[in-house]
């Protein structure tokens, strides 16, 4: 039985309300794991790994590593780099020894000038699942 233009109708303004429910119900669950999960600038940090951002063009982990150890064991460093042309998006993640440390590292180089530009450190939060695109 082939569908009228009412049944066309019909089926779009059924799918319009579904994707509406579905915008509303993600966006309630959402806000309610932002503020459940507290600030990413909070200064008690429960894991020992912190986002660093604003770094300049030139920085390498081992100017970071150089720059954090003096906080405490450094275990890893992340420099993040765009997909597309490779080249350094200015944020780096880095796992220190514990949450003492992490904060001692927060308090001491949030807002630092650090090899030409001023840092922003913070606890780093874990990442979202971003829908869509196969990811």
């Amino acid at each position: 039985m082939p569908m009228t233009v009412t049944s066309y109708k019909i089926v779009a303004v059924a799918a319009m309300i579904l994707s509406m429910a579905c915008s509303f119900l993600l966006g309630w669950r959402l806000s309610r794991v932002r503020r459940n999960g507290g600030s990413a600038a909070s200064a008690n940090p429960t894991t020992g790994e912190l986002y660093v951002g604003n770094l300049s063009d030139d920085t390498t982990e081992e100017h970071l590593r150089e720059a954090f150890s003096a906080y405490g064991k450094v275990s890893s460093i992340r420099l993040i780099n765009n997909r597309l042309n490779g080249r350094q998006r200015h944020f780096a993640f880095i796992s220190l020894g514990g949450p003492d440390e992490a904060r001692a590292a927060i308090r001491a180089m949030h807002n630092r000038e650090f090899r030409g530009s001023k840092l922003v450190v913070n606890e780093a939060k874990s990442r979202q699942r971003r829908g869509g695109h196969g990811r």
